[in-house]
């Protein structure tokens, strides 16, 4: 469902993030 695919797109954003240096706020 469509709320599976954004729960999931975002865990994958949020995975990405926490797992580089790079953090949106310091862009």
């Amino acid at each position: 469902t469509f709320n599976y695919q954004t729960r999931h797109e975002f865990l994958l954003r949020r995975s990405h993030s926490l797992a580089t240096p790079w953090s949106p706020g310091s862009a």
